[in-house]
């Protein structure tokens, strides 16, 4: 048998008894009977006062023999453990619920929380970390492969290098008169053109005199004239300077490499108009070095050719243009593998 938390005893059995053995209790399972139901009830707090007087004797009767079956045993339980509505029948045997503590509230129970100071740790760690890693590759690389052409990495990429050199006066090696290869119109002075990188401000080349402005419209004869100059290697311009000019010229500083023969082939880096006789003209970067400064990698890209696009007249006056001073810095040629003069004890394969 069993006590409920009701304080109700309730008969309980293990297993099935077989069919053979009966399905009466005799006088020693009743007995049995009474000796687990009283140990059961001296379990009870302030037993034996707090246990129902008439459930005593229920269970001093089934020990003693006093009960002679189990269903007389059964009726006398049922009828001592009913709750009855009289106040005078005595108290009830009552048995309090067992509450059940969760797990989380007891200490060393549960998932710890995560500790944001200590998430902040084990990220800046892993970072750093990934950092050394590709760090320590990137040299090995440039260590052990740098200095071949056709190394991934060069020492130069590697330590951020513009592949350019110190900024300063490149000198021209030719000047001609240039106009697109469709542009409108004939040709000015192009013989004089030499005259604008000759270095004596004294000459100058000139256009011609219009009587309309340049311009894309109908009326206008050109659409603008230009000077092509050509550098003896590309070079990342810094600066153009223009003298010897008529005041409101508006020019165009262009670059391009090669055969040069529309606008379309040509990146415009700056356009001013001429305010005096003088004109400077620069590329638009975040920090333009000066002479004798290394080129950097905010300069525009290397080119062999400078374009001065006239695009419009100091009217009434024609366009002209002294003398063209180039700044730049000058792109670092590789240097050829081929070329390498052999070390002590290598030899040359033979061909």
């Amino acid at each position: 048998s069993r006590i409920s938390t009701d304080g109700r005893a309730v008969l309980a059995f293990p297993g099935l008894v077989p069919t053979d053995a009966g399905t009466d209790a005799g006088p020693g399972d009743v007995h049995a009977i009474g000796v687990s139901l009283d140990l059961l009830l001296s379990g009870v707090p302030g037993a034996p006062e707090t246990v129902p007087a008439e459930l005593t004797s229920i269970v001093e009767a089934a020990r003693s023999g006093g009960i002679a079956d189990g269903h007389e045993l059964a009726r006398r339980l049922r009828s001592a453990t009913r709750p009855s509505d009289d106040p005078h029948t005595g108290p009830h045997l009552a048995a309090a619920a067992d509450v059940t503590p969760e797990v989380t509230d007891r200490a060393g129970f549960g998932a710890a929380p995560e500790n944001r100071g200590r998430l902040a740790v084990i990220g800046v760690a892993t970072v750093a970390g990934v950092i050394a890693v590709v760090a320590v590759i990137v040299i090995a690389l440039a260590v052990f492969g740098g200095g071949r052409k056709d190394s991934p990495l060069t020492t130069d990429s590697i330590l951020g290098g513009s592949g350019l050199g110190t900024v300063g006066v490149q000198q021209p090696t030719e000047a001609t008169e240039w106009s697109p290869v469709d542009g409108r119109g004939t040709p000015d002075n192009p013989e004089d053109a030499p005259l604008a990188i000759d270095g004596n401000p004294e000459t100058a080349w000139a256009s011609a005199q219009y009587q309309v402005q340049f311009g894309p419209t109908d009326a206008a004869v050109k659409e603008g004239i230009g000077l092509l100059l050509t550098l003896p290697q590309a070079t990342a311009l810094t600066e153009v300077e223009l003298s010897g000019l008529n005041p409101g010229m508006t020019v165009e500083l262009r670059t391009g490499s090669g055969d040069v023969t529309s606008l379309d082939q040509t990146t415009l880096l700056a356009t001013g108009t001429s305010e005096g006789d003088t004109l400077s003209l620069a590329p638009d970067a975040k920090s333009v070095p000066t002479d004798g400064q290394e080129g950097t990698k905010d300069l525009p890209d290397p080119q062999d050719r400078v374009l001065l696009w006239i695009t419009g007249l100091p009217m009434p006056d024609a366009a002209q243009v002294a003398e063209i001073t180039v700044h730049g810095a000058p792109k670092v040629a590789k240097e050829d593998e081929s070329t390498e003069a052999p070390s002590a004890g290598e030899t040359v394969p033979a061909q």
